[in-house]
């Protein structure tokens, strides 16, 4: 049987649901920094019309809401060769990582010239999409890592997690009034990257645990 020792070691894991976190972070920039953002550099003119500020920020859980049965025939293609848990964390932290990167690019090769509407729609395509990767291993993380009496509570911290994204947002969207928008977005790309390379670098060992909690 599972002591309470366990369950707090289990909780404690590189890979609980905690992980989800720094990647929330940096997707609900959109509704801070990106938006202003947007606002102050993206050209929203197409022709006569202005697209609003507000459908662009729609497309990311639109781009999820599509490459969801993409993904999820991939993973039953592969059957029992696909990434593990661990792994799948990782590329989604480093997909939104690198979609910050991607930001930071045209950024700096546009200067201080509008940025095209097609590339932000891309940028937002792609951290939308790396929720794929994190959310529902989130949810199967939060019944693996406790006892069985505190699934729903584990449940729950998953949800939670997501409250500690947005106040990790705040506290960004902060930061980005104070430094320039290149150092923002540089320190933003760094984060995902370098947690979600990590994150894959330990995925071995991170996984043995997991391994082990589920057989008690």
């Amino acid at each position: 049987m599972r002591t309470d020792h366990d369950f707090g070691r289990r909780a404690s894991e590189p890979s609980a649901p905690t992980r989800r976190a720094p990647r929330t972070s940096a997707l609900f920039q959109k509704f801070t920094a990106i938006s202003i953002l947007i606002t102050e550099r993206i050209d929203l003119h197409i022709g006569g019309w202005k697209f609003p500020v507000a459908w662009i920020t729609t497309v990311s859980p639109l781009a999820l809401v599509l490459i969801i049965p993409l993904v999820a025939r991939m993973w039953s293609t592969l059957g029992e060769r696909q990434p593990g848990p661990v792994t799948k964390v990782a590329i989604g932290l480093t997909q939104i990582g690198c979609a910050y990167l991607f930001l930071l690019l045209i950024s700096e090769a546009t200067g201080h010239a509008d940025i095209p509407l097609l590339l932000i729609l891309v940028f937002m395509m792609a951290a939308g999409s790396s929720e794929v990767f994190v959310g529902p291993i989130g949810l199967s993380l939060a019944t693996r890592i406790g006892p069985r009496k505190f699934r729903s509570q584990m449940v729950g911290l998953n949800f939670l997690t997501l409250a500690l994204g947005s106040s990790l947002a705040g506290l960004l969207g902060q930061l980005f009034t104070v430094i320039d928008n290149t150092s923002y977005l540089a320190i933003t790309a760094m984060c995902g990257i370098g947690i979600g390379l990590a994150l894959f670098a330990a995925r071995r060992p991170v996984q043995r645990l997991l391994e082990t909690g589920s057989e008690h």
